[in-house]
Order: C-alpha cells, then structure tokens, then sequence
C-alpha cells in the first residue's frame, strides 16, 4: 500500500466514524499488531520446544500472523468504516493480553540469548 492510498484509507475511516483522528486508526493497527505477533511468538515457540522442533525458524515465522492481521482488520474497516468502533471497545482487552505477553516474550529472548552465549 502506497503512502498516499495509505493516507486516503486513514481519512475514509475517519470520515465514517464521528470524533476519530487518523492517530486513533493508527493505534488500533498498532496494538493488533503486537497482539498478533506475540501470542503467535510465544504459542509456536512452546510448540516447537515441545516437539524438539528448530525454535528460531518456526519463532521468526509468527511475524506472518502481523501481515494477516493487518490485512484481516484492512478488509474490515474498507468494507464498513463503522467497524472502527468494535475494534475500537476490544481494544482494553488486546491492550490486557499485550502486556504481559510482551513480557514473557522479552524474557524469553532474554533466556535465549543467555544460553547461547553460554551466561547460563
């Protein structure tokens, strides 16, 4: 998506929805976003330990579930602008999975990098 149709799909949500700025639109994408990329990071990783998997290949690939999110909440908002406002109300409840999820992902790279450098 180019930045200039980027823009325009920013100022059609804005447009649909009353009292938004595109910053709001911009924060939705954010925090979706980092829902999707963790919860996946974590899920996989657990996974593939389990399973005596490669953890680094399989971990990186849950970068992918940022596309599909990205896209999944991009077809909802160009479909009907007024969906803003339902993604708007679960936002709290992203924002609650977000943190704690950051955290442990953070500790687990953390963990990752000590055993590989022999730390630990």
């Amino acid at each position: 998506m180019g930045k200039k149709n980027k823009k325009n799909f920013y100022n059609e949500v804005v447009e649909a929805n009353e009292g938004i700025q595109v910053k709001d639109v911009k924060e939705i994408f954010l925090w979706y976003d980092l829902l999707s990329c963790l919860l996946p990071f974590q899920l996989i990783f657990i996974l593939t330990y389990a399973l005596g998997s490669n953890q680094y290949l399989l971990t990186a690939c849950s970068i992918f579930f940022i596309l599909i999110t990205d896209s999944t909440i991009k077809i909802l908002l160009q479909n009907d602008g007024k969906k803003f406002v339902n993604l708007k109300k679960q936002l709290v409840t992203v924002k609650i999975w977000v943190v704690p999820l950051a955290v442990m992902v953070l500790a687990t790279v953390v963990c990752l990098f000590c055993v590989n450098l022999g730390v630990v």
